[in-house]
């Protein structure tokens, strides 16, 4: 009878590893689809953080491109304000030359009648103390 019941043990004994074998091969299973699915859930997250870069980029270049841009702006502005100033300038330049201009012929207008009218006077006198 011993036998038969070693031979039941071993029975047993092979049926328990049997079933150890196949929970670990199930085990391995699902830890092997654990992994194939954080390897998918990585590669979409690296591919996620890849666009964000690009779009961090682009936005970057565009900002870059429009602060360029005004940048360029400011620097015509500022050089048409330039020139405008330039010009006023020079237009009250002008202006004060016509000014200087006109100034010294009126003096001279007059020095000229201040002359004519002495020249008159002494005529006056001359013919009064004829008279």
């Amino acid at each position: 009878g011993s036998v038969s019941a070693l031979r039941d043990d071993q029975q047993m004994e092979a049926e328990r590893a049997r079933e150890s074998e196949v929970a670990l091969k199930e085990q391995i299973q699902q830890a092997g689809a654990r992994q194939d699915e954080m390897m998918k859930s990585m590669a979409e997250e690296l591919i996620s953080l890849r666009h964000a870069q690009d779009d961090a980029v682009a936005l970057n270049d565009a900002a870059s491109k429009g602060v360029e841009e005004e940048l360029h702006m400011l620097k015509e502005a500022q050089k048409e304000a330039v020139a405008r100033k330039d010009a006023a300038i020079k237009l009250l330049e002008e202006e004060l030359t016509m000014l200087r201009a006109a100034q010294d012929e009126a003096a001279a207008l007059k020095d000229s009648l201040i002359k004519s009218l002495e020249k008159e006077l002494i005529t006056f006198r001359a013919t009064q103390s004829n008279a």
